[in-house]
């Protein structure tokens, strides 16, 4: 590591020079990871620090350690889970002693304090087409102006059409976004001399203690950004984690290895915040190749740990696409040289730039990136009229998709980082080669439609009451129009049809036991009959009275003022009856049949129809859809568990059973075989019968 001249790290000037890691005095900031027990404490490690006794090492006071876990497959990992480390910030003279502090037992290693830099609002001095690496543009045409806005927040709203969203009544109530960036100059807070005079509204907390105070460092970037999450989610709240530095210090990791601490922290006690956006990086792998490419970094293993904690990361792809990349990047523009560090990590949100006309913007810096091969992730919008008059680069792109990441968390609160980035790309507008390409990656997001596939309405099975009845078919009860049914059970989820040898139809192998000719009831002259007159049988209902179809009414509930249940009253509505006077057998013609000696029918060994939850498990909401003919057929609803299978036990063949000569009356001719009992498994004024 060679020393370089002194300057002043991440200042931000528009020139190729490399930002270095180097305090006003020539001294390297470093940060020092010191192996520790789990759960020592902070105090702990600075003591552990303070008793470093190597002459150039001079530990920063000021800055509070930062605890981390074992990276995955490092040393520490392996060493066992009872290995936690500590980063302690200090400065050292040169690359010598910064081997001798790596060598030294208690510390796991050494890292640079890396400069880090908005991806930023342009310097007028300065246009996208003077890079001297410009390449033609992978998906033209594309927008190199960003000095000029293709319409405003109201604009950009409309296209992603988060003015639907909030139309649902998803503004981003209760969701808190946190904007790493320069600072925020905030309502109601003491904001320091030199500041802007413009103040941004709905900031609640943050960090450092004096959140809100400033944003000047980075040419007030972070109000852009925090104005950008604004437009999207104009109820939702914000916190102002600065990292661009204090006092003229410049903005570094370690400024963000805190930050995210304090969120991470923050969100375990109070559940906030809910989303952490990101509009800086590195431009170049020369500023720090570590950080860019090593995945154990310190501060890429703490933005993991954010997102595992559960709160959601955005990070921007950055300004270094190959046709009009910013002046910053060099010669590290386009495909596998724009992408470092945390913000192309596989896990983080990476967010593209195009704008509202759907033009990809060609500074957005192209996958594949150093940490994951499949970046960026999608494209948000930029170039429009925000806070400036021209809000711009992947660093307006990415606080827009952060607004509405807080809208679909709202709308669905167990939202997990994996399963937003999913919907994101299942969504998006492909405008690039057919899939996911490094250019747009997924495409262009649209929050309408990540909304809708997140928030599909829940629609309740209906099991109806599947029991065996000896209703005739046309008295059964009107069917429910398509409109108005319940949701069909899908096949497997239907009750269990038996096989053969043990339908309720009762096969021969399953039959009740014949009574033998000679053990049959004594058959009764035609005068000794009971007669059976057509006005006394069950009464059918005829097709005149079945309720009205209501096709206007909502699918898939049989509730509420358009959805009548259906009935079978009315003048024109005849109940079916059995008010019938019992038949009689009275006199001395007509003895009393008997069956002394004779088994009764049975069905032994015939298991009835189940509707055990196991082999019934409601479909997943929307897994039908109601229109389809195979569902809604002709034959409907009624029709779906089958009048042979349900109905066929009470309407069983009399001549195979009683003798072929036996005729229709004689079914219902004595106690002995239709007894109260069969007519009480079928209650006639049971309403939920019918």
């Amino acid at each position: 590591m060679a020393k370089a001249p002194k300057k002043k790290a991440g200042s931000g000037d528009v020139n190729n020079e490399i930002p270095q890691p180097i305090d006003s005095e020539g001294n390297y900031s470093v940060l020092v990871e010191l192996r520790h027990g789990r759960g020592e404490s902070p105090t702990f490690a600075m003591g552990t620090a303070r008793g470093i006794s190597l002459p150039g090492f001079n530990l920063d006071e000021e800055f509070e350690p930062v605890s981390l876990e074992s990276a995955a497959g490092s040393m520490l990992e392996i060493a066992g889970p009872s290995v936690e480390t500590y980063i302690v910030r200090g400065t050292v003279k040169d690359e010598q002693e910064v081997e001798a502090l790596r060598a030294m037992p208690e510390v796991a290693d050494v890292w640079l304090d890396t400069p880090i830099a908005p991806f930023p609002d342009w310097d007028s001095d300065l246009q996208p087409e003077d890079s001297p690496t410009a390449a033609p543009c992978p998906i033209p045409p594309c927008d190199c102006s960003p000095l000029t806005p293709k319409g405003n927040l109201a604009d950009v709203a409309n296209y992603l059409g988060v003015d639907q969203v909030w139309a649902a009544g998803f503004r981003g109530t209760g969701m808190v976004v946190g904007v790493l960036d320069s600072g925020i100059t905030a309502q109601g807070r003491p904001v320091k001399t030199g500041e802007t005079n413009r103040r941004i509204p709905r900031v609640i907390g943050g960090w450092p203690s004096d959140w809100g105070t400033e944003s000047g460092k980075w040419g007030n970037h972070g109000n852009m950004c925090a104005t950008d999450v604004l437009g999207m989610a104009p109820d939702a709240q914000l916190y102002d984690m600065r990292v661009a530095g204090s006092g003229g210090s410049p903005g570094t990791i370690s400024r963000a290895l805190q930050a995210f601490n304090w969120a991470i922290n923050r969100h375990r006690t109070h559940g906030t915040p809910h989303v952490l956006t990101n509009s800086w990086g590195i431009y170049k792998e020369s500023w720090d190749t570590t950080y860019a490419r090593n995945p154990n970094h310190p501060f890429t293993r703490k933005v993991v740990e954010a997102i595992n904690e559960g709160i959601l990361v955005l990070f921007a792809a950055g300004n270094c696409g190959a046709t009009c990349a910013s002046g910053k990047c060099g010669t590290d523009t386009g495909p596998g040289k724009s992408i470092w560090g945390a913000n192309g990590h596989p896990l983080v949100m990476t967010v593209g730039a195009v704008n509202k006309n759907e033009q990809l913007i060609g500074y957005s810096s192209q996958g594949p990136a150093a940490l994951d091969p499949n970046k960026p992730d999608f494209c948000s919008i930029s170039h429009f009229t925000g806070y400036n008059n021209s809000d711009n680069g992947t660093s307006a792109a990415t606080p827009i998709l952060a607004g509405v990441v807080a809208l679909l968390k709202q709308a669905k609160a167990g939202l997990n980082q994996s399963q937003c980035k999913s919907v994101l790309k299942a969504t998006a507008k492909d405008i690039g080669p057919a899939g996911f390409d490094q250019h747009s990656g997924a495409g262009i997001i649209q929050a309408l439609a990540a909304y809708r596939r997140l928030v599909r309405p829940t629609i309740r099975t209906l099991t109806p009451v599947c029991r065996p009845t000896a209703n005739p078919v046309t008295c059964r009860v009107t069917r429910v129009p398509a409109t108005c049914r319940p949701t069909r059970i899908p096949a497997t989820c239907r009750p269990t049809t038996h096989p053969v040898t043990c339908r309720p139809t009762n096969p021969v192998t399953c039959r009740p036991t014949r009574v033998p000719a000679t053990c049959r009831p004594t058959r009764h002259p035609v005068t000794c009959r009971p007669t059976n007159p057509v006005t006394c049988r069950l009464t059918r209902v005829p097709a005149t009275c079945r309720p009205t179809r209501e096709p206007s009414c909502l699918r898939p509930t049989l509730t509420g003022p358009r959805c009548p249940r259906p009935t079978l009253s009315g003048p024109n509505c005849i109940r079916p009856t059995l008010r019938c006077p019992r038949p009689t057998l009275g006199g001395s013609r007509c003895p009393r049949p008997t069956l002394a000696s004779c088994p009764r029918p049975t069905l032994a060994g015939c298991p009835r129809p189940t509707f055990s939850a196991a082999m019934c498990t409601p479909p997943p909401p929307m897994a039908y859809e109601y229109d389809v003919p195979e569902y809604w057929d002709d034959e409907g609803y009624y029709d779906y568990y089958g009048e042979d299978e349900w109905y066929g036990m009470y309407d069983a063949d009399e001549a195979e059973y009683w003798g072929a000569e036996m005729d229709q009356e004689g079914a219902y001719e004595e106690e002995e075989w239709y007894d109260d009992e069969a007519y009480d498994e079928w209650d006639i004024d049971d309403e939920e019968e019918w």
